[in-house]
């Protein structure tokens, strides 16, 4: 496979089951082997980083499964995220909303699955990068609530200059 992928680009590799959508994102976020040939961002070669080295890098990468976020309330993780962007006001919307739906006391491990997922895309869009890769953003998402996301997704892109490549099963 051959990819370029240029600076301020917005790319979906969109595709079914095991069609290999996280495989490459994997890849370009440097934490999947490649077997041969080369991965690399804004010249430089991306192979294991730690994640120092991505925020160096500017690449921000939510896996298709998040992160553990679960021994945190609601409270403590928004204060945390709202933090980061009180300078963006997309950023900030899309953080506000997500954190206004939901109970402030409740730990994220007793959130439903769709509910820690707009967390954790909360949490990826409040940093400050060059290169998003999002694999499957909207996974588990009901229907009302992936629209809205990606709406605020496409106006949060395009008042960035940041580059957002994202799998999905559907166009966005």
């Amino acid at each position: 496979m051959s990819l370029n992928i240029n600076a301020g680009e917005r790319v979906l590799i969109k595709g079914g089951n095991g069609s290999g959508k996280s495989t490459v994102l994997k890849v370009l976020a440097g934490v999947h082997r490649h077997f041969t040939g080369e991965c690399k961002w804004k010249g430089e070669s991306i192979v294991r980083p730690t994640l120092i080295d991505m925020r160096r890098r500017g690449i921000v990468f939510l896996p298709q499964h998040g992160y553990s976020i679960g021994s945190l309330t609601v409270r403590e993780f928004c204060s945390i995220i709202v933090g980061r962007v009180a300078r963006e006001v997309a950023s900030r919307q899309i953080v506000n909303v997500v954190c206004r739906s939901l109970s402030p006391e409740q730990r994220i491990s007793d959130l439903s699955g769709g509910e820690q997922q707009s967390l954790a895309l909360a949490g990826v869009l409040s940093q400050d990068a060059s290169l998003y890769i999002l694999d499957e953003p909207f996974r588990s998402l009901d229907q009302d609530r992936r629209q809205a996301f990606a709406r605020e997704l496409m106006q949060l892109f395009s008042d960035r200059q940041s580059t957002l490549v994202m799998t999905d099963h559907e166009d966005v």
